[in-house]
């Protein structure tokens, strides 16, 4: 009885019943956002979906639609074609500032190389890289283009040539260009080269160093032997849930840090020494599970031990390695010089493998076959310099003009003649160029540390560089002022004076020695700022190729070849945003 009165006042009540609202129905009736403030949220959405790599279809998100309600309720998300257009907007404004940036540097290099997307849409990536007017290095990406016809040599250098027009770059302000060993591309570059006299071609430092591994392991039997036997080892921990789990346990009971073992991938630079210098660190927490039947039967067990004659050769080839390795992440990076710095490490590659007394066969096979590789591979830097002054490498030009390598240590005598006379009859039949040096500048001869020093803490690019420590000359102080630094005579002497200062440790930052000394060098100046700022790698668009890799995901395979091209130059140029 009760329970019928209860419910009979609760159907009959004339209290109001409150139902829990939409979210959106809460906000229905606050007030409208404003236009201009609507703008800027429009902007930092744009802004989001840019630098934050986020899909266009964010908008559309449900979830992204109701925060945006929640924080300001009057404003209106637009939807994905808004977008998409501000997207283009913003790009052709983007493209337009960085043209005008462009437009005030009198050389450039740039780096050329092509990749595949998700949805097998073959790409161009093309980069930009100079030395600012405040010496310091500045790189941009110029486009990701996509390629609809063969790569063949014609058509990448003619694609090349059309990413330059779109910034309106003459080739002519091309110094370099920086690419891989494919024979498209080294077609490509002979048709540059031959179209345009300004053009050097530079061939990626890094890909040929791991040109030089891969053909020196490929013929040294023993090695290939013990890291096939490494792999094994590899791939099973990889596969085997079990086996990679009882892994980490042992390295958590032993104290060690929980390391995983690395497979190694022949397109991925360094990837052979990181697999050896891994599988040996992890040598007793491995032996550890081999021997535990629980988890490895005797069979497999016997399958995948390595015999100690193994061990010794992955010990000796992870020591063999490692200046390639080392070599390859100094000379990839963006933040200091490279190109400079090639040939004097080469060299100190070349002296590091000097074959020993107590060398076991297969090092000395290694040694041999390495150095032989460097000095065809690296042919141009160590065989008798083009008779035509013009053809002398840009990166031995580089070296000559960097404090850090300016004596030339690392080459003959006569070579160091050639290649500082090559820079002074350039600089004489140029002339000044309208280059206008602030003649105030302060004298300072010793450069400050750069970020490079960072790279080289292990100690091995220092050691590579050891033999130029040598005995280093005073500074001359002598007058350069005169009225007209590009005349023959004023050259020479400049070259002399900069040939006679001291050698800088090799990870002081060059450009601030120069930014500090312009003035007392008004023309080599112009030339160190040509070509200091090429890069020794094609590293710049590979960095394009993950950036793109991440935007044209599988939840994006089907974005449109102009709208992943904007996206990644604006996220690649967000200075400039």
């Amino acid at each position: 009885m009760l329970m019928q009165d209860h419910l009979c006042f609760c159907c009959c009540s004339t209290e109001p019943v409150f139902k829990q609202q939409k979210l959106n129905d809460v906000f229905v009736h606050r007030q409208k956002c404003g236009k201009e403030k609507s703008q800027i949220i429009n902007g930092l959405v744009l802004n989001v979906i840019i630098k934050g790599q986020r899909p266009l279809s964010l908008v559309e998100d449900e979830a992204f639609r109701e925060l945006l309600a929640y924080v300001e309720p009057g404003y209106i998300l637009p939807g994905r074609k808004h977008f998409t257009g501000a997207v283009q907007a913003k790009y052709t404004e983007v493209r337009e500032k960085l043209s005008c940036v462009l437009s005030d540097v009198e050389h450039i290099s740039i780096t050329a190389d092509t990749w595949t997307s998700i949805a097998v849409q073959s790409y161009l990536t093309v980069t930009v890289h100079y030395v600012s007017k405040e010496w310091t290095l500045k790189s941009h990406v110029l486009g990701t283009l996509l390629l609809e016809e063969r790569h063949t040599g014609e058509h990448l250098s003619e694609w090349i040539v059309e990413m330059l027009a779109n910034f309106s770059i003459s080739p002519s302000k091309v110094v370099a260009v920086v690419h891989d060993n494919a024979s498209n591309m080294l077609s490509a570059m002979n048709i540059l080269m031959s179209t345009y006299t300004s053009i050097q071609s530079v061939r990626c430092s890094a890909h040929t160093l791991q040109l030089v591994v891969h053909s020196t392991l490929r013929e040294n039997t023993a090695a290939q032997s013990a890291l096939a036997s490494a792999r094994k080892i590899v791939e099973h921990f990889r596969r085997s849930s079990v086996a990679n789990g009882a892994l980490t346990q042992q390295q958590e009971q032993m104290n060690l840090k929980s390391l995983d073992l690395i497979q190694d991938v022949p397109t991925r630079w360094s990837s052979t020494f990181n697999m050896c210098k891994r599988i040996l660190e992890l040598r007793l927490p491995l032996s550890m599970v081999l021997t535990n039947q629980a988890i490895i039967d005797k069979q497999k067990r016997q399958q995948l031990e390595l015999r100690s004659e193994e061990w010794t050769v992955l010990e000796t080839m992870c020591e063999l390695l490692e200046p390639f390795a080392a070599l390859t992440k100094y000379l990839e990076a963006e933040t200091y010089l490279s190109i400079s710095a090639v040939q004097p490490l080469v060299r100190g590659i070349i002296e590091a493998l000097n074959v020993k007394a107590d060398d076991r066969d297969y090092a000395k096979s290694f040694k041999d076959t390495a150095v032989k590789a460097l000095l065809e591979r690296f042919d141009n830097m160590f065989n008798p310099l083009p008779s035509d002054p013009s053809a002398v490498p840009v990166a031995l030009r580089a070296s000559a003009l960097d404090v850090r390598f300016h004596k030339l240590k690392s080459l003959a005598g006569s070579k160091a003649k050639v290649i500082r006379a090559s820079i002074e009859s350039e600089l004489v039949a140029n002339g000044n160029g309208g280059e206008n040096v602030a003649a105030s500048a302060a004298v300072a001869h010793e450069g400050t540390q750069s970020s490079a020093g960072e790279v080289s803490a292990t100690t091995v690019v220092g050691s590579l560089l050891s033999y130029l420590s040598e005995h280093n000359h005073s500074d001359d102080e002598d007058d350069m002022t005169e009225e007209n630094a590009f005349t023959s005579r004023s050259v020479r002497r400049q070259m002399a004076t900069f040939v006679s200062q001291n050698q800088q440790p090799h990870d002081v930052d060059s450009l601030q020695w120069w930014k500090a000394n312009e003035a007392r060098f008004k023309a080599l100046a112009r030339a160190a700022r040509k070509y200091l700022g090429i890069p020794a790698t094609s590293a710049p668009s590979e960095r394009v190729f993950s950036l793109a890799g991440s935007i044209c995901n599988r939840r994006r395979a089907c974005l449109s070849p102009d709208t992943l091209d904007a996206l990644v130059f604006l996220n690649a140029n967000a200075e400039l945003l």
